[in-house]
Formats: structure tokens, C-alpha cells, sequence
């Protein structure tokens, strides 16, 4: 099997941001209003933003909103959130913090320092935008801020429109359900566009994949690939995968959580069908040949019946 020509590093993909136990019942849009003090005229924003954000995701939502990303970029400053009674750790989600109207906080980023107070909340609508910006005044840089240039960052729409694009209509459709987005910059790192013509080395079988018709099993079959496609050690592919099948609402026969393994259980056919080709299992083939069977499943075209 010839290799795709690509160095065989492992993806970055960040441990599971959803944890359970973690997530609240209903997750829920905060309206934040956040205030930069500063000599002359204070700067103000309001954003809605999803309370089950991360805080490390958070403290970039607010250097964009306040201009920090644009025009100081690449600087790297220590940062701190804390409210009155509690000091937030960099793993935490913003909902351990701030729940209610009333609630504030402080974000501390080297020398600048922000407050922040939620004004209201509500549980989100599943067509919600994870973040945006709904109005401020003033600026650090500018005179006033670009609403609709500050929402185009925070979304990354156009660059998530393009991943998607080339992503299997399947899978598109899981990150969907599941609304976990760290599986972008996972397929952005695939170059999914890239994927190699493998007809002629055997591979015509990925085009059956998966075989199963169950809608778990299916899921739990593509769950399994993205966590295989990250490279990770097995300890946190474990965790991708028990992580994303909670999210999009499965669980075992007993009401618990699945297990990776138990996933795994659910598309065994399939995975069998992956190992002949070198995808997975104990005789797999190097990182840099598996890569290219993950792409070639992954991407839209040849082997997605949806797409063309």
C-alpha cells in the first residue's frame, strides 16, 4: 500500500472537552456583558456565548471580541478567570462559573483585566451559534468594533463551511448531533481535499464501510475512525470515543455509558473489514499508510453515497 505522501505526525486533538458528569442537564446561551476598563472610556461588549464552552476556548472568544487576536497576534500572556469565591482552572467549562444573571467574574489577561457580568441565559436552541457577538461600543485599536467582522472569527465560517465540505455527509452529520467541534481541526489536519484515488491497491472495501444499518453501531463505526484518524494513544482515543457517543445520546443496555470497547462491540464486522486493509488492529499498517485509508474513508466523494 502505497504511503500518502504526508509526514505521519500525531494530530493534535484535544483530550474530550465533554467529561462526564461535567455538562449540565441543559445547556444554556449566556448573554455576557464584559467591560475593558481603561483611562479615557471604558470598551464594552455583549456576546452570547454556550455555557459548556471551555474556559481555554472562552479566553480566545474574548481576545476577539475585544481585538487582542487581530491586533496584537502571536502574543502570549498569562491568564486568569476567577469570580468572587473561585479561581477557574484552565480544564474547567464556563457553566462551574457563571449560571445566572447577576453572576460575575473577572478575566485577567497580562495587564489588561475585563469583568464580566451575565445579564441573562436561557437553555440554547440546537441551531445556536456556539459564540457571537451582539453589540459594544468603543475599542482598544479602533474607534468603534466591527460586529460582523468580530462574528466572522469567532465562527470560522467560512473555514469550517470548506472542512465540511469535504467531509462525508455521515460524518458531518455526527458532529452535528454530538456538537463536538474539536473534530474540526482533526479533519482540517486530514486534508480530507487531499484524499488519494486507492482503487487500485485493494481498497475498493472502505467503499462498504460501514456495513452495519444500525444507527448506533454506524455511529460508534465512525466514532471509532476519528479516533483512530488523531493518531492519540489508546487512553485518549478510549476517551474520544466514550465522550462522543454519550454526546450524541447512546448508551448501553443498562442505561450506562459505553464503553470504547463496548462501542467498538457494536460495528465488530466492520472493523474487521478495516483491519484486512491495514486500518486497524494489531498488524496495522504504519501511521502514514493508515492516515491515507482515514482520509479516503473520511472525505466526501468516491466512497460517500450521499455525495459526488
Amino acid at each position: 500500500m502505497p504511503p500518502h505522501q504526508t509526514d505521519a505526525t500525531v494530530i493534535d486533538f484535544p483530550v474530550p472537552r465533554i467529561r462526564r458528569g461535567t455538562l449540565p442537564t441543559q445547556p444554556r446561551t449566556l448573554i455576557i456583558r464584559a467591560v475593558l476598563r481603561r483611562a479615557g472610556a471604558d470598551v464594552f461588549r455583549h456576546f452570547a456565548t454556550s455555557d459548556v464552552m471551555p474556559m481555554t476556548e472562552f479566553q480566545q472568544v474574548l481576545l476577539t471580541c475585544f481585538g487582542f487576536d487581530e491586533h496584537l497576534p502571536g502574543a502570549s500572556c498569562a491568564w486568569d478567570f476567577h469570580t468572587r469565591t473561585a479561581v477557574a482552572g484552565h480544564s474547567d467549562y464556563l457553566h462551574m462559573h457563571l449560571k445566572e444573571p447577576g453572576d460575575k467574574a473577572t478575566f485577567v489577561w497580562g495587564l489588561w483585566q475585563i469583568n464580566l457580568e451575565v445579564i441573562d441565559c436561557y437553555v440554547r436552541d440546537d441551531d445556536a451559534p456556539r459564540t457571537m457577538c451582539i453589540g459594544g461600543t468603543g475599542g482598544l485599536f479602533t474607534d468603534e468594533p466591527d460586529i460582523d467582522a468580530i462574528n466572522a472569527k469567532l465562527s470560522g465560517s467560512d473555514s469550517i463551511r470548506a472542512t465540511l465540505s469535504s467531509t462525508r455527509t455521515e460524518v458531518r452529520e455526527l458532529i452535528g448531533r454530538s456538537g463536538i467541534f474539536d473534530f474540526i481541526p482533526l479533519l482540517q489536519a486530514l486534508k480530507l481535499s487531499d484524499a488519494v484515488n486507492t482503487h487500485d491497491h485493494g481498497m475498493d472495501v472502505l467503499d462498504t464501510l460501514p456495513v452495519e444499518e444500525d444507527p448506533m453501531a454506524r455511529d460508534a463505526f465512525w466514532v471509532t475512525v476519528m479516533a483512530l484518524a488523531s493518531l492519540a494513544d489508546p487512553e485518549i482515543g478510549n476517551l474520544v470515543t466514550e465522550d462522543t457517543m454519550q454526546a450524541l445520546g447512546w448508551t448501553g443496555h443498562d442505561g450506562q455509558p459505553l464503553t470504547a470497547a463496548g462501542a467498538r462491540g457494536l460495528c465488530t464486522q466492520s472493523l474487521r473489514l478495516l483491519e484486512q486493509v491495514g486500518g486497524y488492529g494489531t498488524d496495522a499498517e504504519s501511521p502514514v499508510a493508515r492516515l491515507g485509508v482515514y482520509r479516503r474513508l473520511l472525505a466526501a466523494g468516491e466512497c460517500d453515497g450521499t455525495d459526488t
